[in-house]
């Protein structure tokens, strides 16, 4: 007996601490603040590490995703992650000061439904256990206005959320699942942006498209009957979440878009304009083109950024009014007209 009470006070004295426990020892401004983005391979992943290291001062970035890549920086380091399986802390050097969260299935069309359930509402439970298990305090979520459903006037924050797709509803579960992470103790922060159609150098989405679209002599435009969009610049958004990260707020959530709605009609002469083509718009009933579509592909002739849900997509009402951001006194640098300017001026390989 007397043996056994020996080894156990050994054992105890001697015991080594998880790497959790190490961790959470680590004071942020002792070595540099530090961020895990997960997500960080994506678009606005890769552009929000450039911005913590260049703009904000972060020492470390780990760029968590399924998909690597080098960064010509030092402080950015991509680490292989799936946010659908139990995240460990074995790439961690330091006590994270934010972790943000943009990891989630989104393009419609391309997936099946279950996948972005099983993406977005798992990965936002292992976020937060990875959160719980790393000591930090600080997670900042990209969600998405889809969590409003189809809309008829533009939404600002406080209006109803009423989801009718798997990805909005995906979004808006996680959105809940990260306050219950909150609200588990008073000195968490949580920050919600819920960004509009994100566009800039090397878009891969909707606006690009749209850009490219126009190129051509003609564009067969589908009806969009005064449908309305909204917007944003993808380095409107990162002014943003660095204006929001500097908020005392424990809770936060904002609509991310440029202030001024426009019509489709109006944004595409705008587009124009900016960019000097010459195009000729042809409008046609929307149900003429995906029947077009649909028959084009029966004989073979399909293009990705020629899709049915693509031209649904084009002439349905998405806009959302930053009416937070704007109370709290955010200055918007961005409009459609400057942002393409600033594209230009910074990546005019995309254009030619």
């Amino acid at each position: 007996m007397k043996t056994t009470n020996m080894v156990s006070m050994v054992s105890h004295l001697f015991a080594f601490p998880t790497f959790a426990e190490l961790i959470s020892f680590i004071e942020p401004d002792t070595l540099g603040d530090t961020a895990v983005i997960f997500g960080g391979a994506g678009y606005i992943g890769r552009f929000l590490a450039d911005y913590l290291v260049d703009k904000q001062g972060f020492s470390k970035v780990y760029c968590c995703d399924i998909q690597t890549f080098e960064s010509p920086k030092i402080e950015i380091q991509s680490v292989f992650v799936d946010v659908r399986q139990t995240v460990k802390l074995d790439f961690l050097l330091e006590k994270p000061t934010w972790i943000f969260n943009l990891a989630a299935i989104h393009r419609e069309p391309g997936h099946q439904k279950q996948e972005y359930f099983e993406t977005n509402i798992a990965g936002a439970n292992n976020v937060n256990a990875f959160a719980e298990a790393a000591n930090c305090d600080n997670i900042f979520f990209t969600s998405s206005i889809a969590v409003y459903g189809p809309t008829t006037r533009p939404m600002n924050e406080s209006m109803l959320t009423m989801p009718n797709s798997p990805y909005g509803i995906s979004k808006l579960t996680a959105e809940y699942i990260h306050q219950n992470w909150l609200h588990a103790k008073s000195e968490r922060r949580l920050v919600v942006v819920r960004p509009a159609v994100i566009y800039g150098p090397n878009d891969p989405g909707n606006v690009y498209r749209l850009i490219k679209a126009l190129r051509n002599k003609f564009f067969f435009m589908p009806n969009p009957n005064g449908a309305q969009k909204s917007y944003g610049y993808i380095y409107g958004l990162l002014e943003s979440i660095g204006f929001m990260m500097n908020k005392n707020e424990s809770f936060l959530v904002y609509n991310y878009a440029q202030p001024e709605t426009l019509r489709v009609e109006e944004m595409i002469q705008r587009l124009k304009i900016a960019l000097n083509f010459k195009t000729r718009i042809i409008m046609l009933p929307t149900n003429f083109i995906i029947l077009g579509l649909r028959l084009l592909k029966i004989f073979g002739f399909s293009h990705p950024d020629y899709h049915p849900v693509r031209v649904k997509k084009l002439t349905t009402n998405t806009c959302v009014e930053p009416q937070n951001l704007m109370t709290l006194g955010f200055q918007e640098r961005f409009d459609l007209q400057t942002s393409i300017k600033h594209w230009l001026e910074i990546a005019p390989k995309d254009f030619e």
